[in-house]
């Protein structure tokens, strides 16, 4: 039986308990505020500010020279931001901005959730990271379209990667096999590979036409055999065909098919 004294002692404790749990509740919200206001006002001894869409964001001078020999240029050079610590970037996005630097900088970057919106900011992140000469940014961008594509989850986000391997790294093959195998097994109209293609313009040439090999391919496969109990040859001509088209892609072969007029 528990005594009188054992019982107070266990009550204060929960008690204790209790009102701890809020505390931590609201020290780690306290933690998710500050992760969310970064850049927002001078913070952990920042010396200077970016200026992007006539928006203030602080920075530290040295941790943006480490990851960036243009930054490194504008505050250590003989540019006047190198006295001022100030730097207007024009016809920049203030969003982009930001995304860089909680990439550049040693905490967890935070994205939107939405698959679409994550990769076409990527895409833009890219080029941005080329301006500067951010090989790091580079790479990161790079790793995180490939694990993506590891776990695609439907048919346009197969081809939203397609077009972001395209626009930030077009020489990988694993990006691109990844989605291929996912469209192989998933892809089976004329019409979800017309919309795919037809929301994404900047998907090359090449890569079109080796996807309609690829539905051309799934198209006869789901063909009943009676179709050809006939004429085997001629579906063997169609998977050929399929087959062609899948690898049609060097420079000569786009060339030799639009002769000159």
């Amino acid at each position: 039986m528990m005594s009188l004294r054992s019982k107070k002692r266990t009550s204060q404790q929960s008690g204790l308990d209790n009102e701890q749990q809020p505390a931590d509740k609201t020290s780690k919200q306290n933690n998710n505020d500050e992760d969310e206001n970064m850049f927002v006002t001078p913070w952990k001894g920042s010396d200077g500010v970016l200026v992007v869409e006539d928006k203030e964001i602080h920075i530290h001078t040295t941790v943006l020279s480490l990851a960036s020999p243009v930054f490194e240029k504008m505050f250590n050079g003989d540019f006047e931001e190198a006295q001022t610590k100030r730097v207007v970037l024009k016809d920049k996005e203030y969003d982009l901005i930001e995304h860089m630097l909680r990439i550049i900088y040693p905490v967890q970057c935070r994205v939107d959730s939405d698959r679409t919106n994550i990769l076409n900011h990527f895409q833009k992140l890219y080029k941005l990271s080329e301006e500067y000469f951010i090989e790091d940014i580079q790479q990161k961008i790079k790793s995180q379209v490939y694990l993506q594509s590891q776990h695609i989850q439907s048919i346009d986000h197969a081809f939203d990667l397609l077009e972001a391997a395209e626009n930030t790294n077009p020489n990988t093959e694993g990006v691109k096999n990844n989605c291929m195998e996912f469209l192989e097994k998933n892809l089976q109209s004329w019409e979800e590979l017309s919309n795919a293609c037809g929301c994404r313009p900047n998907l090359s040439f090449v890569l079109q036409m080796e996807l309609k090999g690829l539905l051309l391919g799934n198209l006869l496969k789901r063909m009943k055999p009676k179709v050809f109990s006939e004429e085997q040859d001629i579906k063997a001509e169609a998977f050929n065909i399929a087959a062609y088209m899948r690898h049609f892609g060097t420079n000569t072969e786009v060339l030799d098919s639009f002769p000159d007029q």
